[in-house]
């Protein structure tokens, strides 16, 4: 029996450290609640896992849920296995947290979940993915909740406090919520682990002393389309004031209005100027008028049901209506549930005296039935575009890991304190998100590759390093540019690129590095970068 803890925000910061010393053997780190979002990831659950992973303290993660479906629970199941999957070296399996805050949520959006059915599309979900899922509960759910004979052969985490012992068979028992253990201010919760294949097993696999010649199948999907791009680059907007919007991004001389100018200045961002609005627009009114019917299309409200990426329409009352497209407000719609709608939106809650300079671009909760809510437009979208790198057989395309030339390039990046998996050509990025990258490895099937970086502290380049006899960069200072050139091999040449912190857009491809001048080079000085994607190319 092995004595381990859980944790989530509620626990602060910990000192991971005096965690080890004190004796505890394993984590289990909450990652994320609810759909997916960068605001419903756990606000300690990268310095958690890094904190583990610098201490070698086996940890598992786990999601609490707010699921109304099926469907929803497959969809919340994808976002805990994205998260789990930025530590899939360390993360041991999953777990699913349902509680009376998820019914609580459920009936408020009108919903009454068959919450075995909803549970066990997640944790199928888990398994598909190469996890192994364990359910979070306790006597009163197992009891009257769950259909206990349909989830029994789950693995379970019984939540049993200040019990003498647990009265369901449970692979973990979680004993105390007042635990007290050094490095973690307050109370904590406490548990004790029985079924130690958990930690001992690879997910999916059997047992650690079995021999097995089973492949390991990656179910890895990445999706790019253009409405997930304008929603996470909408988001990145959130707390920029009307002056940022207005002058600083569309380098206008004063500040208006600017509700519907933050929807232009995200769009041009993105790149859509031109493709899903016709040019930069001022009014909310104004979108649907050139729009309609040419970029996307139009809708009162009632007519049709909004969906994440739609722009929502408002008409407050005392303001007459020139045309059925007037409008007062315009948002973003990220996210529907019911009558709920979760929103992005420029130019609100202000100060009256000053509306348009003291607001910001805020995230909000909107309601349908609201009186204000008038109408949607929904953009023409582009297709969904998907790799499914899952080894197994598979009605969806997958992406060639072998480069066009023949000749593959691999590479790596460092980041909180770990090294990211390798990437293979195209077949991915390396990096994550608003992460800033301190390391970079590369290496390639034929020829070599001698790389550099700069730090944002330094005016000067890094040495060179030629494949991965080493990396480039130092732990723990950000690097804003990175130089690399194919060596000892004719006809073909090196492409790099990548994205800054804050942006959802690489920058432009550079082409091997010209020993002539040090302005070949990807990345912006003074600006943390995020992402990282190299390929061979022919001359």
């Amino acid at each position: 029996m092995k004595k381990g803890i859980d944790v989530s925000y509620a626990n602060l910061s910990i000192d991971w450290s005096e965690v080890k010393k004190s004796g505890i053997e394993f984590a289990i780190l909450r990652s994320t609640f609810g759909s997916e979002s960068e605001s419903q990831i756990d606000s300690q659950y990268f310095k958690n896992a890094t904190g583990c992973v610098k201490n070698n303290i086996p940890f598992a993660t786990y999601h609490f849920a707010y699921f109304v479906n099926e469907k929803t629970a497959k969809d919340e199941a994808d976002f805990a296995i994205k998260k789990a999957n930025e530590y899939k070296k360390y993360v041991k399996f999953i777990v699913l947290d349902v509680e009376e805050d998820s019914v609580r949520y459920a009936k408020n959006m009108g919903y009454n979940p068959d919450w075995t059915a909803c549970s066990i599309a997640f944790m199928e979900r888990i398994k598909s993915a190469g996890y192994t899922p364990v359910l979070y509960s306790n006597y009163n759910w197992l009891k009257n909740v769950f259909n206990y004979n349909k989830i029994k052969n789950y693995k379970l985490w019984y939540a049993a406090p200040d019990a003498t012992k647990p009265v369901y068979t449970c692979a973990i028992w979680q004993y105390s919520w007042k635990g007290k253990v050094n490095g973690i201010n307050g109370d904590v919760d406490m548990d004790y682990l029985y079924d130690d294949s958990l930690f001992n097993t690879t997910s999916g696999s059997t047992s650690a002393t079995t021999k097995t010649t089973s492949t390991t199948i990656s179910t890895k999907t990445t999706t790019i389309d253009d409405k997930t791009k304008f929603l996470e680059t909408a988001r990145n907007y959130i707390g920029k004031n009307g002056e940022y919007v207005c002058k600083t991004k569309l380098k206008l001389g004063t500040i208006y209005d600017w509700c519907a100018f933050a929807v232009s200045a995200i769009m041009q961002d993105c790149g859509f100027i031109g493709k899903y609005v016709k040019s930069v627009y001022g009014g909310a009114g104004d979108i649907p008028r050139y729009s309609d019917g040419v970029y996307g299309a139009w809708f009162i409200k009632g007519s049709k049901i909004p969906q994440s990426g739609d722009l929502i329409f408002f008409r407050y009352s005392g303001v007459s209506p020139t045309d059925k497209y007037f409008s007062s407000h315009v948002g973003i719609v990220e996210s529907v549930n019911g009558n709920t709608i979760t929103t992005l939106e420029g130019n609100v809650d202000g100060n009256n005296s000053n509306w348009a300079e003291t607001s910001t671009f805020k995230k909000k909760t909107r309601y349908l039935n609201d009186n204000d809510v008038y109408a949607f437009y929904r953009p023409k979208w582009n297709d969904v575009v998907t790799t499914n790198t899952d080894n197994s057989k598979s009605n969806v395309s997958t992406t060639k890991n072998i480069a066009d030339t023949g000749i593959d390039v691999s590479y790596q990046v460092y980041i909180y304190d770990r090294w990211l998996p390798w990437v293979k050509n195209l077949e991915d990025f390396a990096g994550l998100a608003n992460q800033s990258i301190q390391g970079v490895k590369m290496k390639s099937s034929k020829g070599h590759i001698r790389y550099r970086v700069k730090l944002i502290e330094s005016s000067n380049y890094l040495p060179w390093v030629i494949d991965e006899e080493d990396y480039a960069g130092i732990y723990g200072k950000d690097i804003d540019c990175i130089q690399a050139e194919l060596i000892d091999i004719d006809d073909y040449k090196i492409q790099y690129r990548v994205s800054t912190l804050n942006s959802n857009n690489y920058l432009s491809w550079v082409t091997d590095y010209n020993n002539n001048d040090d302005n070949g080079y990807a990345g912006i000085k003074g600006v943390g970068i995020d992402k990282l994607q190299v390929k061979i190319v022919k001359k």
